[in-house]
C-alpha cells in the first residue's frame, strides 16, 4: 500500500482500517490523502465487522466519513468530534444530531436514537428510519425488524425497506429461505478464488476479496420446499463465502450463536438453482427467542 502514496513515510506509516491510513505527516484514503486532516489526532471509530469498507473517523477539528472506493472522504458538516460516536451501518451521532452516510438526518433525536437489529432500520421515540430516510406513517412503539433484515412490520402493516407490502408477500419470501441456528467457529480472509490471504494485503492485487465463515449448524428452523445443494446438516460445519469491500475477518463473531437465513441463488442464464446460498440475515443471541417465536407464528 505504501508504494501508492508518493512521499509517505514508511517508518511511521500505519493502516488504521480498510479505509484510512496515516503517517507522521498525512492521513490517507485508498486513492490519496486528506489535506484537512491532522495525523497526530486522527483516529478511526471501531465499526461493526459488517461495515468493512465504510468508516467514520475524527481529528481535533472534524469528523470524516468515507466508503472505501466511492469518491473522497467527506467532512461531516457541523458534527462535533468530541461527542461523536459511530453506531455502524453508516449511522453516527453527536450530542446535537444524528447522521447517516455523513449527512445529518433532520429531526432525528440523538438522545433517543437507537439501531434496530439489522443496521438498516433505526428509530427515535417518534420516527422510524430506513437507510437514513424517515418512513412515514410508522408506529415506533410497535415496529419490529423481521428476517431477512430488509423486512419489518408495525401494528398496521409490513414493509420491504421503505415500501409497504402485504403480510402474504413477506411470508412467501420467508418460505423460500433456508433458516438455521449456528455458531461461527472460524473465519479467514479470501480472494476471488476463495483462497486465504493475509489480513494485511494490497486490495489492488486481490480484487473481489472478502471473508470465509465456518458455521456449525445447531438447529434447523425451516427448509424451503425446493431442493438446494450445499445446505448444512444438523451438527455439521457449513462454509460460507461473503464478498465485501474490505478485509474484515469477522473475528468478533467467533464462538457466538446467530440465526441465519439463506436464499437460493439462480444462475443468470436459466432458472437452475445454484449450489450456494446467499447470506440474508443474522440475529444476535439476545433476540433469538423473539425470532424463533416469529417463525412459529409465520411458518406454522
Amino acid at each position: 500500500m505504501i508504494g501508492r502514496y508518493g512521499g509517505a513515510d514508511p517508518k511511521t506509516f500505519q493502516v488504521l482500517n480498510d479505509v484510512f491510513a496515516k503517517d507522521a505527516n498525512r492521513v490517507y484514503f485508498l486513492s490519496g490523502f486528506i489535506k484537512e486532516a491532522d495525523p497526530e489526532t486522527f483516529t478511526v471509530f471501531s465499526e461493526h465487522p459488517a461495515d468493512a469498507g465504510m468508516s467514520y473517523a475524527r481529528d481535533k477539528t472534524n469528523v470524516y466519513f468515507q466508503v472505501l472506493t466511492i469518491g473522497k472522504p467527506r467532512i461531516v458538516r457541523d458534527a462535533n468530534p468530541e461527542t461523536f460516536r459511530s453506531l455502524g451501518g453508516g449511522y453516527g451521532l453527536d450530542a446535537d444530531a444524528v447522521y447517516y452516510g455523513g449527512y445529518q438526518i433532520k429531526g432525528a433525536r440523538p438522545d433517543q436514537f437507537r439501531m434496530l437489529c439489522s443496521n438498516i432500520y433505526s428509530c427515535d421515540n417518534t420516527s422510524v428510519f430506513c437507510n437514513g430516510s424517515r418512513i412515514s406513517g410508522v408506529s415506533p412503539g410497535t415496529f419490529q425488524v423481521l428476517p431477512d433484515g430488509r423486512y419489518a412490520r408495525d401494528k398496521d402493516g409490513y414493509f420491504n425497506l421503505e415500501r409497504t407490502i402485504s403480510k402474504q408477500d413477506y411470508v412467501d419470501e420467508l418460505r423460500k429461505q433456508f433458516v438455521f441456528v449456528g455458531t461461527v467457529v472460524g473465519t479467514s480472509v479470501v480472494d476471488r478464488d476463495k483462497k486465504e490471504v493475509p489480513e494485511c494485503f494490497d486490495p489492488g492485487r486481490h480484487s473481489g476479496y472478502g471473508v470465509s465463515l465456518k458455521i456449525r449448524c445447531e438447529r434447523i428452523v425451516h427448509r424451503p420446499d425446493i431442493k438446494v445443494d450445499n445446505t448444512p446438516a444438523l451438527d455439521e460445519e457449513f462454509v460460507f463465502y461473503q464478498y465485501l469491500g474490505g478485509s474484515a475477518t469477522y473475528t468478533e463473531w467467533i464462538g457466538k450463536q446467530w440465526i441465519w437465513c439463506f436464499h437460493p441463488l439462480k444462475y443468470r442464464d436459466d432458472e437452475t438453482l445454484a449450489p450456494t446460498l446467499e447470506w440474508r440475515y443474522y440475529c444476535p443471541p439476545e433476540k433469538l427467542g423473539e425470532v424463533m417465536s416469529l417463525f412459529s407464528e409465520l411458518l406454522p
